[in-house]
């Protein structure tokens, strides 16, 4: 929306970005997931490591990657990659739960959609922060 002379066109978000952006997040969290959960069985803390790469840093370096190259729309494409991630991640937990026959904690998976979108947008600033025009 301009309010003197001519409406500024908006960048569209590159499919092929959002696509690595999330490729490199699932990398983190599918593994860390199934880590995370085989050992979390035997009453340790070992978890908790697993847990911190799934809610944090994999959709830091997913949203970070996903926004090269895209300055004018970093977070947008920081967003986006990391909810495509968020959304295999939890078909993929989905499907688990249900072969085991558990229920699935829909307002947990809500929480770490929240949290993973959050975090790609972080990744999306401190891309748009480190290139220079």
């Amino acid at each position: 929306m301009a309010i003197d002379g001519q409406p500024v066109e908006r960048e569209r978000v590159d499919a092929r970005s959002v696509l690595l952006g999330a490729g490199i997040d699932l990398l983190v969290v599918i593994p860390a997931g199934f880590i995370g959960r085989a050992v979390s069985g035997d009453g340790s803390n070992l978890a908790i490591p697993f847990a911190l790469l799934v809610l944090f840093v994999g959709p830091l370096l997913g949203g970070a990657v996903a926004a090269r190259g895209h300055r004018a729309n970093a977070l947008v494409h920081g967003a986006a990659a990391t909810a495509v991630a968020w959304a295999v991640t939890i078909a993929v937990s989905v499907i688990g739960k249900l072969i085991d026959g558990k229920g699935v904690p829909i307002v947990a998976s809500i929480a770490v959609g929240v949290i993973s979108v959050s975090f790609g947008v972080i990744g999306g600033y401190v891309t748009f922060r480190r290139e220079t025009d």
